[in-house]
């Protein structure tokens, strides 16, 4: 579920921070001046910043929790590939929790001081599909079309968030096909009119379900291309049609034209009559894992009574 943060907070009990932790000073190169401390807690970076001395904490809460736990990918061996961190397994609500409790006790503050700046929440996805095939497929969202910053990654960038896919499988040597589908929020603004402004709130159970509506609502808007398509099924206009719309620049001539409508339905009309469906199945496959990673899982009262 909630994988990358950044979380500021004024903190004024900075020598328990400095006697916890390691921190080194980050010099600036003109004048020698410290700009900030920078220390590391289980995957997290915690940096001191100068003058103001407003702490900042960012990292992931899902790689934390399994680096607190020592679980670590199956191709993780060297001191390198440790450092970067494990998030290819399934982190469910009872494990959020634990993870902000223990960032809270261990900075000696409250999660309703520490205010959330970005966030990072998705899901990975296991299925019997290629990833490959599938991120060498996706087209467009809302407009944009997707690109691969680097291997095995794709994403869009709005405004206010990106939305991100990749090949969570190769990128840990996890054996079952695994895709990861990620919103990346820098601007809050929209998930603050949820009431998602700190820590705290993500022990909402119900801020944890708009979080879900979003992820299912945005990846269903992204036009895909369905690679398992069965064109033996097809008649020789539809054929005549698929060749195209498997054509990225097609889509990108027609960037602003009121033509990608039609062209949309019919393939989309195409997909469902005659593929597995990828986007569909994906789709369910989401909304019900989300839906397991909370089921069953103590509530973060339930939690404190224990």
């Amino acid at each position: 579920m909630i994988d990358f943060v950044k979380i500021k907070f004024d903190n004024s009990n900075l020598d328990l921070l400095r006697n916890r932790l390691n921190f080194e000073s980050v010099i600036k190169s003109k004048t020698g001046e410290v700009r900030m401390e920078k220390a590391r807690l289980h995957m997290m970076d915690i940096l001191i910043f100068h003058p103001s001395h407003i702490v900042e904490v960012k990292g992931s809460l899902h790689k934390c929790y399994n680096s607190l736990q020592k679980k670590k990918g199956r191709n993780q061996e060297t001191k390198s590939q440790l450092d970067k961190g494990y998030n290819g397994n399934e982190f469910n609500y009872t494990q959020l929790c634990y993870t902000i409790n223990y960032l809270c006790n261990y900075f000696d503050t409250s999660s309703n001081l520490l205010i959330l700046k970005n966030i990072e929440f998705g899901l990975n996805i296991e299925h019997t599909f290629y990833n490959k095939l599938i991120l060498n497929n996706l087209i467009r969202h809302i407009g944009k079309p997707f690109i691969e910053p680097q291997k095995d990654f794709f994403q869009v960038e709005h405004k206010d968030y990106f939305i991100k896919c990749y090949d969570k499988g190769k990128q840990y040597g996890l054996i079952a096909e695994t895709l990861r589908i990620e919103l990346k929020y820098i601007k809050m603004k929209s998930l603050n009119s949820i009431g998602l402004w700190t820590l705290e709130n993500l022990k909402d159970k119900s801020i944890l379900i708009h979080l879900n509506k979003i992820l299912l609502k945005r990846w269903d808007e992204i036009l895909l291309f369905d690679y398992t398509i069965r064109e033996s099924e097809l008649n020789d206009f539809e054929k005549s049609k698929i060749d195209l719309f498997r054509n990225k620049n097609f889509w990108n001539i027609y960037e602003k034209a009121n033509k990608l409508d039609r062209s949309k339905k019919r393939l989309n009309q195409i997909t469902n009559l005659h593929s597995d469906n990828i986007q569909d199945y994906l789709t369910e496959k989401l909304n019900r894992n989300w839906i397991n990673l909370q089921k069953n899982c103590p509530t973060y009262y339930e939690l404190k009574n224990q």
